[in-house]
């Protein structure tokens, strides 16, 4: 979400929102909108670094329905990944005539959608490959990397191991707001963020 509400200028990496300290009447809710915890002034990257849903959801009231709808399709959400495998489910991705004024503070924050570890993976992976969406492949073999004979799992666009070059199925954001993502809010989410027991050494 936050990484297409940058790639169409809806918000700026050092803007900051108010997050109500912690209680949010949104509208189009019958119940408040909370934080685990209560913040005044976030930025966008500690909106994400400490899981705001009350940011999150103002920054959803900005983007408004069509381009929450946009973010979660570019990233792959509501249909097949295309990795080689029958029976693959398409997740619950609602049509977007059926969203209400809600819709806007809880698909920000992951509910009414529902996605396969797939999807999420392709998507974090869409991140990490400059934006670029591209669908999972079965490897037909692992290649040795010549160190005590252990098998790696390396894939890229150019690696000759795949059957067939990996298929980018679309550019979800440029390379330049995919590289910032990954670099400042989902690195700080493990550092001093809610993913803290994730840091790896």
């Amino acid at each position: 979400i936050v990484a297409w509400a940058l790639q169409k200028e809806i918000v700026k990496r050092d803007e900051v929102f108010f997050c109500e300290n912690g209680k949010f009447n949104m509208p189009g809710r019958t119940k408040p909108l909370t934080d685990v915890h209560g913040y005044g002034n976030l930025n966008v990257t500690d909106i994400l670094v400490k899981s705001s849903n009350i940011g999150m959801a103002k920054i959803g009231m900005r983007m408004e329905s069509l381009g929450l709808y946009e973010a979660a399709w570019r990233f792959g959400f509501g249909r097949p990944t295309g990795i080689e495998l029958p029976g693959e489910l398409r997740g619950i991705f609602h049509p977007l005539s059926s969203w209400t004024k809600a819709s806007l503070g809880s698909i920000p924050m992951g509910a009414e959608i529902s996605v396969t570890p797939l999807q999420l993976i392709t998507a974090y992976a869409a991140l990490s490959n400059g934006g670029k969406l591209i669908a999972p492949r079965i490897l037909s073999g692992v290649q040795n990397d010549g160190s005590n004979r252990e098998t790696t799992y390396t894939v890229s666009i150019e690696e000759p191991q795949l059957a067939q070059p990996a298929k980018i199925v679309t550019k979800a954001i440029d390379e330049e707001i995919a590289d910032w993502i990954v670099n400042e809010p989902l690195t700080q989410v493990v550092r001093r963020g809610t993913g803290i027991k994730a840091r790896l050494p």
